[in-house]
């Protein structure tokens, strides 16, 4: 969903202007607030190719196609599990994934 990995910390403590963190449902909503003051339009949807289309971009999805001026490709990313015993157990009891 929207905010990926972000989205799911239940607290960021390095990014500027939260001296005492922010969690990351907390940290999207704020910057997609940002954004939509100054007329950005989010969507969000799976998109199966992209293609020039005069002087915009054609996303076809699977139910519609989005014309666009401008597109920001946010395609995520997935931690690397170290596939050692007990980590799927102690997941969030002392064993956690995060960038830094």
């Amino acid at each position: 969903g929207p905010g990926g990995q972000t989205a799911t910390a239940s607290v960021i403590e390095n990014f500027p202007g939260f001296p005492d963190g922010i969690t990351g449902a907390e940290l999207i909503m704020r910057l997609s607030q940002q954004a939509q003051n100054f007329g950005v339009t989010i969507e969000s949807a799976e998109v199966k190719s992209i293609v020039p289309d005069d002087s915009r971009w054609r996303l076809v999805c699977e139910d519609r196609d989005i014309l666009a001026s401008a597109i920001i490709l946010a395609v995520g990313a997935s931690p690397r599990r170290l596939k050692i015993p007990g980590e799927r157990d102690l997941f969030g009891r002392g064993v956690s994934y995060c960038a830094t």
